[in-house]
């Protein structure tokens, strides 16, 4: 049996008390359990090696900074992976990330009576539609928060060439076409927002590979819980079109799963999937946008939430299509 990985703090500290120079620094890892919180008041916080992992389990570990703290970043593979929380308005930078991805956000708010707690995850095990068929679903960049009923503010995130993003932007290596997403009552938004470079590393100018995204105007953030990055479906194959939303509610609208565009034949097979896996439709040859949502196991109606898809569609270009459809009834 591999032996579990042991977890070690080491600090050392500058000076301490109450002085406007007090100054905490981590050279090593720490842990924050399930159900525990770190705050740190000093004035600045140095993150010189070694991450903060904070437990992401049903009762969250939490490191939190007082209002006048301030962090620094030394080294670009030393952040919080794991939640941060701060109690006050103004302007702060969350020093998060997760894995070899260091993914700052920060928050311009101008009220904020409770808290804001936020952290970064790379990829998402819950898919949501987007508004509109002319956007993909945001697949992997995820800036993710809860917010009291009073916080309002703008955001800004950053991204590195730790992201990848171009296997978002398609057709150019221009981070122009990218956008904010939103996630409200469970639909993608999408918002324009205003790009500027990566401050985190100052030498690279705005690209695909190095910048930032910030809203272009103050949001009441209670009611968003997440952030992440859309591009434009390319208007050359917009005609071919696979429907990202499922509404089997006998309304006329969305009440199938619509494929359009692609050549089917008789070799073509159509496979959903749920989480765990399994098969919960299957239809091979070609399909005429007749699925309602009902199990081809069971012949009853799935249950409302995020489903997997792989269509081979086994034409002469032998085009595999993945991607994900979310069935909703009301």
């Amino acid at each position: 049996m591999p032996q579990k990985k042991q977890t070690y703090l080491l600090l050392f500290v500058f000076s301490v008390g109450y002085s406007s120079n007090a100054q905490l620094t981590f050279f090593g890892d720490l842990f924050i359990s399930e159900g525990s919180e770190l705050h740190i008041a000093f004035k600045e916080t140095y993150f010189n090696g070694g991450k903060i992992f904070t437990s992401r389990g049903q009762n969250l570990g939490i490191l939190s900074f007082g209002k006048e703290s301030l962090w620094k970043q030394l080294q670009p593979d030393s952040f919080v992976d794991g939640i941060v929380r701060i109690y006050h308005n103004g302007n702060f930078t969350f020093p998060i990330g997760e894995g070899r991805i260091f993914s700052p956000l920060t928050l311009y708010s101008d009220k904020n009576e409770g808290h804001f707690e936020v952290y970064y995850q790379n990829y998402n095990s819950q898919f949501y539609p987007t508004l509109s068929d002319n956007f993909r679903i945001p697949q992997f960049h995820f800036w993710k928060w809860k917010a009291s009923p009073s916080t309002s503010g703008i955001i800004k995130i950053y991204w590195s060439k730790e992201h990848d993003l171009r296997q978002l932007v398609t057709k150019s290596n221009q981070p122009n076409s990218l956008e904010i997403a939103l996630l409200e009552k469970d639909f993608w938004s999408n918002k324009k927002g205003v790009l500027s470079n990566n401050p985190f590393f100052p030498s690279y100018p705005l690209s695909i590979g190095y910048g930032a995204i910030q809203m272009r105007e103050n949001l009441d953030l209670n009611s968003y819980e997440s952030m992440s990055l859309l591009v434009p479906i390319d208007n050359a194959i917009e005609h071919k079109k696979i429907s990202q939303v499922l509404t089997p509610n006998g309304d006329g609208f969305n009440d199938t799963w619509k494929i359009s565009g692609h050549t089917f034949t008789p070799r073509t097979i159509i496979r959903v999937f749920d989480h765990g896996g399994s098969i919960v439709f299957e239809h091979k040859g070609s399909y005429t946008n007749h699925w309602d949502g009902t199990s081809s196991q069971t012949g009853t109606k799935l249950k409302q939430g995020s489903y997997y898809y792989r269509i081979d569609l086994a034409n002469p270009t032998s085009t595999v299509l993945k991607g994900w459809i979310y069935i909703k009834y009301q």
